[in-house]
């Protein structure tokens, strides 16, 4: 399912899978299609709504058991995170994610 959300973003916004992937080592470049990229997943997986307005607790339900208390820990961590737009907002969200966590953090 992932894979599946992961190629249709990636087409949409054009941005590459290694700028992607390297969000997970900390780098988030100040990249528009990098911002947009996260938008799309959050959309595509209907976490957030058309409004910008991310479903926290909808994400909250997803983390599996084993996981749910450092994810739980990390959505209430960053459910402050703004942006000008939709894509920036996503995009500050995934970022606080990874500091909050950084081990814990795998980019959608």
């Amino acid at each position: 399912m992932t894979a599946g959300v992961r190629r249709k973003c990636i087409a949409e916004t054009q941005v590459t899978l290694e700028t992607i992937e390297g969000t997970e080592y900390g780098e988030f470049p100040d990249d528009d299609r990098l911002k947009c990229y996260f938008k799309c997943a959050l959309e595509k997986f209907n976490m957030m709504d058309k409004n910008g307005g991310i479903k926290y607790n909808l994400l909250k339900k997803i983390i599996p058991d084993p996981y749910k208390e450092v994810g739980n820990d990390m959505i209430d961590s960053c459910t402050e995170a703004d942006g000008k737009d939709k894509c920036e907002k996503a995009f500050n969200f995934m970022k606080c994610m990874f500091y909050v966590n950084p081990m814990a953090f795998i980019a959608p």
